[in-house]
């Protein structure tokens, strides 16, 4: 399929409690702010086309849809006024949220009225600025991308107080607070619910805190190039941990008790 998208709504019996796919076409150009959606749509994919602009109210006004696919586009709105015209009815039902590899740039919006939304992956290169430390998430967030961004400062405790989250990959950013706050600000209820840590590829530094507090916590990842000084003898890893990455540091000494139940 090529050219521009057609007006949805002409399909309404067809897409009812269904999806569509339109993934990997060569659709261009803008979603007119016109467009109209079936009313019973719970699944959009437009992944890997060309489109741009920004997302139309219409589909934040379709208040059956669950998951929105628009990864590997061209998209270059503002980040806060997309989010703005998702958020009509759909703010309830959205679970799934993907927009990685576009060209949307700006800073981060008040996430929280998004209350069913479980994945958000924000991996589009363009999003600067601190996360304001006032910024509130979706209770029922559990997967957060937004590596490759120009994301600097800290992690802010609304994300430890995040209870459902299981992955948070924050990598290839400029983060620069040090790692002992980072850790200390996602030790709320998170510390029980957090798999995966990624924070590769910033400016992170300082020495390492204790981790045991974090014990579901499968996969950390610290190649950050500004962590130093010896690893405590004494410091204690969660038992569940599978994979830990720490190169391209100045580190020294020797890990104990990788392995031992801590």
């Amino acid at each position: 399929m090529t050219g521009s998208l057609p007006d949805f709504s002409m399909f309404s019996n067809i897409f009812q409690y269904f999806s569509e796919d339109l993934s990997v076409n060569r659709l261009s150009g803008r979603i007119p702010d016109s467009s109209k959606f079936p009313p019973q749509l719970e699944s959009l994919s437009l992944k890997s086309n060309t489109l741009e602009g920004g997302v139309p109210k219409s589909l934040g006004s379709t208040c059956t849809l669950r998951s929105l696919h628009l990864s590997n586009n061209s998209f270059n709105e503002e980040l806060p006024l997309i989010m703005q015209n998702l958020s009509g009815c759909a703010r309830s039902s959205l679970q799934e949220l993907e927009l990685r590899m576009n060209q949307i740039k700006g800073t981060l919006p008040d996430f929280s009225v998004f209350s069913s939304l479980k994945i958000l992956s924000l991996d589009v290169k363009r999003l600067n600025g601190k996360i304001p430390k006032d910024i509130r998430f979706p209770t029922q967030l559990e997967t957060l991308k937004m590596n490759l961004n120009s994301l600097g400062g800290g992690v802010p405790k609304s994300l430890g107080s995040t209870c459902t989250l299981r992955s948070l990959h924050l990598s290839n950013n400029s983060f620069n607070e040090e790692l002992p706050l980072i850790m200390q600000n996602l030790s709320g209820c998170a510390r029980s619910s957090l798999q995966e840590l990624e924070l590769r590829m910033n400016q992170i530094k300082g020495t390492l805190p204790d981790f045991s507090v974090f014990s579901s916590l499968k996969i950390l990842s610290l190649d950050v190039k500004r962590l130093n000084g010896k690893i405590p003898k004494d410091i204690r890893f969660p038992t569940q941990l599978e994979t830990l990455k720490m190169n391209l540091n100045s580190l020294g000494g020797v890990i104990i008790g990788l392995g031992k139940n801590n």
